[in-house]
């Protein structure tokens, strides 16, 4: 048998172990493959990925959090008649979740919020291209909240901030932050925008800024409460990406009735 040909056996045993492994990955190994694309910006790839899980786990948390990155995809594709439908679903089947966990007179559970990008529109009133807050992946009543924010190449102000060197303007950070004070906020108190308030950043004080924040970064924003009252909290905010401090405030947030 010559070199050559033992050589091409060889790879085909490799490429078909990877492709059994790939086939006998876990749901959660595959989603984490989906967002690993997702944040290459290789849409097509964690399109072919989130899709699967879509069609396995519709209905679970999993399935929900693959349905609303599934909408993310689309809209990155620019099929954005297949991302408003898959969003639609996702929120109005994420509103059936959260009944179905919320016991009478409780917050919910942050298992339940992790995933809910349905519940945060019914918190605070911001939509595309200024909601900043994608995920909630850690509430604490009265005390903390930790989100998530995507920095993607595709997002407007990128156009102009700047051309030939993209960098996520700071205040955007700043901005952020306040937004998952509101959910914090909100959530402590049980309310939503039915109930006719919004919170408004009213202050920020001793903000610093330690590094750029570029498409591609992941910003984990944390906020903690210092002091809330019957119309108004103050907080400290951390934003952070892959474990690094680029930026830190200490917010003002004031309720007021609308409408």
């Amino acid at each position: 048998m010559s070199i050559r040909l033992l050589l091409v056996i060889s790879l085909l045993f490799l490429y078909g172990c990877s492709a059994f492994k790939q086939n006998n990955l876990s749901n959660s190994e595959k989603f984490n493959l989906g967002m690993n694309y997702y944040s290459k910006e290789k849409f097509q790839k964690a399109k072919d990925k989130f899709e699967l899980l879509v069609q396995n786990e519709q209905g679970t948390n999993l399935g929900l959090e693959s349905t609303f990155y599934l909408a993310k995809t689309l809209f990155e594709l620019k099929e954005y008649d297949e991302a408003s439908y898959n969003f639609n679903y996702y929120s109005m089947f994420s509103k059936d979740i959260e009944n179905e966990n919320r016991l009478e007179g409780q917050p919910m559970t942050t298992e339940v919020m992790r995933a809910d990008i349905g519940l945060i529109q019914r918190i605070i009133p911001h939509r595309y291209p200024f909601l900043l807050v994608d995920r909630v992946v850690e509430f604490e009543e009265n005390k903390r909240i930790v989100c998530i924010k995507n920095v993607t190449i595709n997002e407007p102000q990128f156009t102009g901030h700047f051309p030939n060197t993209p960098v996520f303007p700071g205040v955007m950070i700043v901005e952020a932050l306040a937004q998952a004070s509101g959910i914090l906020a909100f959530k402590s108190r049980n309310r939503t925008l039915d109930d006719g308030y919004i919170y408004y950043l009213a202050g920020t004080d001793k903000t610093k800024f330690k590094r750029s924040v570029v498409p591609g970064d992941q910003i984990s924003l944390e906020v903690e409460i210092i002091n809330l009252r019957k119309h108004w909290m103050k907080a400290t905010g951390k934003a952070y990406v892959d474990g690094q401090l680029v930026c830190s405030s200490l917010l003002t947030c004031a309720e007021q009735q609308v409408g």
